[in-house]
């Protein structure tokens, strides 16, 4: 789970690494503190990060 200072560190990398990717920072259900990316191309959603790690192996997957 990502604190929201660490949500927008990794929205900001993000948008470097895939410029044609959205990333938006969306509130964890039931934890108030903790945050997710949601993943939209072309503006439909792909899939959710909760990691740079799960950045790192999603983005391949982005065509």
């Amino acid at each position: 789970m990502l604190t929201y200072q660490e949500a927008q560190q990794l929205q900001t990398l993000i948008q470097q690494e895939a410029p044609k990717v959205e990333a938006r920072i969306l509130p964890e259900v039931g934890q108030p503190d903790y945050y997710y990316l949601a993943i939209y191309l072309d503006g439909q959603p792909r899939f959710v990060v909760r990691s740079l790690d799960q950045w790192h192996r999603r983005k391949k997957t982005l065509k």
